[in-house]
């Protein structure tokens, strides 16, 4: 029986190798993303969801569910009024 993984933010640069990697060791994978139209149909089944519309019912059908989801680089991690460090590219 075909193991049943769904992967949050699957189209982000790490939910996308991710997403490749459980495939190809053969497990059947589901996308969940914002924007269905940035995913290969061919090789994933797709559930739209913003990550915060994603609910316990959305993941019970599934044997695992990885969260892909980052804060991309210009969200920073600070308050609009918070002092910030320098970048130093780290």
């Amino acid at each position: 029986m075909t193991k049943k993984i769904a992967i949050i933010s699957a189209t982000g640069k790490v939910g996308r190798l991710i997403a490749a990697e459980a495939f190809d060791r053969g497990f059947d994978v589901t996308a969940i993303v914002r924007d269905a139209r940035k995913v290969d149909t061919n090789r994933y089944a797709v559930l739209e969801r913003d990550i915060m519309d994603v609910t316990a019912d959305d993941a019970a059908n599934f044997d695992a569910v990885v969260s892909a989801y980052g804060r991309g680089p210009r969200q920073g991690i600070h308050a609009p009024n918070e002092p910030r460090l320098p970048d130093r590219g780290i």
